[in-house]
């Protein structure tokens, strides 16, 4: 720990809450160029600025940047073709538990049609 950071350890445990919060809304005095500082930077933001989709629309059109207009269709038909892909697999994967589930039925209707079979089997061999 530096000595700065000992010194307003001990201010703030030796004061009250009330001292540290006087202290801490404490009126100061801004600086004498802060007018002008504030000034200055309104006027040179402009009337208005642009929304950002229009800042953004006229560097993507601009005369030099259709350059890049053939890498971004890539980009965008490789991501087309990912999400394509993997909603195929989605599909296949519901067919498949479909197939499954009526596989399942089937092989339950076969064991019931079995077990009642052998059970007329076991009662005419008692009999």
């Amino acid at each position: 720990m530096n000595e700065f950071q000992e010194q307003s350890d001990r201010r703030f445990t030796d004061q009250s809450l009330e001292e540290q919060l006087a202290l801490a809304l404490a009126r100061v005095e801004p600086s004498p160029d802060f007018a002008a500082g504030v000034l200055a930077r309104v006027a040179g933001m402009g009337a208005r600025r642009e929304p950002w989709w229009k800042r953004v629309a006229g560097a993507v059109f601009a005369p030099g940047s259709l350059r890049w207009a053939p890498a971004f269709a890539a980009i965008v038909l490789v991501a087309a073709g990912t999400v394509y892909h993997e909603h195929q697999r989605v599909v296949e994967g519901l067919r498949a538990k479909q197939q499954l589930l009526e596989a399942l039925r089937i092989t339950n209707a076969k064991l019931q049609e079995t077990g009642m079979r052998v059970a007329q089997v076991e009662t005419r061999s008692k009999e």
